[in-house]
């Protein structure tokens, strides 16, 4: 009985997967403008400005790239398809060291999400992101105080990746002051390991879905002539942002709403 549960479980994750797989190959989406993509007029010049700035500081110390993208909605995909596929999209990160990071917030859906590059997921786990969201974005989203919420988190996740590479941002002056991230024991659960076995069936189901779709890719398999190549959008940006470096992601990262 329990394998033909786990069987089903396996089965009706497969299918939702093929089924975005097949949506978002009707999604048009958007060119990226530099590091900072505010589609929606959430923030203010200057605050666009000062985290540009950060961002490109950190690229040119690190070669991290982070992407900070605002829109509407991710409608008619979910918060955590369209985040994987627009980060592989446009590439942010080095090719070979995968050390992008995208930052979604999608206003109208009341969500957000961190997306990590491989290279980074050790360093910057998923616990992490979900504790960043928790406390440097949602408090201000809450309020209805969005630009302040994204400068505080881009901030917070700029620091990080920082302190990864063993650098320091001289662009922190005049930010937010956030306060470090470190690694937190995972607490231990009280339920038995089959309980938990649906769970990771759909948390590993799900990278791993990804990291075979994007390996098909390489070998002319993704879909409409390589969607999945990195690099995807326009370096239409004006402030000398030279584009993305073609980083690749599998779904890590963490999600939250307010």
């Amino acid at each position: 009985m329990r394998n033909r549960r786990l069987w089903a479980i396996a089965v009706s994750l497969c299918l939702v997967l093929a089924a975005s797989v097949a949506l978002s190959a009707e999604v048009q989406f958007p060119a990226y403008k530099g590091y900072v993509n505010d589609y929606i007029g959430l923030l203010k010049h200057s605050d666009e400005v000062k985290l540009t700035a950060l961002l490109s500081e950190l690229d040119r110390k690190t070669t991290a790239q982070v992407a900070v993208v605002i829109v509407d909605t991710t409608a008619p995909l979910d918060l955590e398809t369209y985040s994987v596929e627009l980060a592989q999209k446009w590439g942010v990160g080095q090719k070979g060291k995968e050390n992008g990071v995208l930052i979604l917030i999608a206003k109208d859906d009341r969500r957000m999400r961190i997306e990590i590059g491989y290279g980074l997921e050790a360093r910057f786990t998923d616990g992490m992101a979900g504790r960043m969201i928790r406390q440097y974005f949602r408090p201000y989203f809450k309020q209805g105080r969005f630009a302040q919420g994204i400068v505080a988190g881009t901030t917070a996740v700029a620091k990080h990746v920082a302190s990864i590479y063993g650098v320091k941002l001289e662009g922190l002056a005049g930010l937010p002051k956030v306060d470090a991230m470190r690694r937190q024991r995972r607490p231990a659960f009280g339920c038995g390991a089959f309980g938990l076995l649906p769970l990771l069936i759909l948390l590993v189901g799900f990278r791993l879905f990804w990291r075979l779709f994007l390996f098909g890719s390489l070998f002319g398999l993704g879909s409409r002539g390589g969607f999945w190549s990195g690099g995807g959008g326009s370096g239409g940006f004006s402030g000398g942002f030279g584009g993305f470096g073609g980083g690749s992601f599998g779904g890590g990262g963490a999600s939250g709403s307010w």
